[in-house]
């Protein structure tokens, strides 16, 4: 979205243009990633970080940018990118999802202790903290959605991967685009960040779209378990 300084005297719009990541001297885990860690209701206020640079599996050094929790028990794959066009992310983040699809409650909690103690926080209280966030009881046993959310940050996105994307929220997946600028204003920085698949307009649509979508491939699958069990009985 263009960004434009108001000269009211003249009655003139100045198009401030975003400046290059990468020529500013930001770089993706010193700069970009701390400050979206640090302030996760910036990209969504319902947002609990777990993770930073998540890694628990063998025989891969991937690592997850950003994970984070959702007041529904959704896991948040987070994406950062400074470089135009976003490169392969939206893959890489969907290999991401799949391989933290398993994990449960515990898993979590013990992702957030060893999170906490890189920082060189006190650990004590993240069950407490999950709990509190999820609205569970001290002694409730909460359940993680095997469906993670994935959300991708970039200057900019490829035709490629916003054709991917959009194909991802029909086919039921939530996968959003994010769109982060730096701006130089009187020796000042800013970020601006905005969310442009799926638009926000759309967005309730979309979700209900994808509900309904999935309540009929679930009520397909049990009829055709239902009907394969009764062939069986006769």
């Amino acid at each position: 979205m263009p960004f434009y300084q108001v000269d009211t005297a003249n009655k003139k719009l100045q198009l401030i243009k975003p400046k290059n990541f990468t020529n500013s001297q930001w770089l993706e885990r010193e700069h970009l990633q701390p400050l979206f860690r640090d302030n996760p209701k910036s990209i969504d206020p319902n947002l609990f970080i777990i993770s930073e640079e998540f890694t628990n599996w063998e025989n891969s050094s991937r690592r997850i940018d950003l994970l984070a929790l959702d007041e529904e028990a959704n896991l948040v794959v987070i994406e950062l990118k400074r470089v135009e066009d976003g490169g392969y992310m939206e893959l890489q983040a969907l290999r991401y999802a799949a391989m933290i699809s398993t994990m449960d409650l515990e898993a979590v909690i013990h992702a957030q202790e060893q999170f906490l103690i890189k920082l060189k926080k006190d650990p004590t209280n993240a069950r407490l903290e999950i709990n509190k966030f999820l609205g569970l009881e001290a002694e409730e046993e909460g359940l993680i959605s095997n469906t993670p959310r994935i959300i991708l940050i970039a200057p900019s996105f490829s035709q490629e991967i916003t054709t991917t994307v959009l194909w991802l929220n029909e086919a039921g997946i939530d996968i959003r685009c994010m769109q982060v600028n730096l701006y130089n204003i009187n020796n000042s920085e800013f970020l601006n960040l905005e969310q442009i698949i799926p638009l926000p307009s759309a967005e309730d649509y979309q979700i209900k779209i994808r509900e309904k979508t999935n309540q009929a491939v679930r009520e397909a699958s049990n009829k055709q378990r239902r009907e394969k069990k009764y062939q069986n009985l006769n």
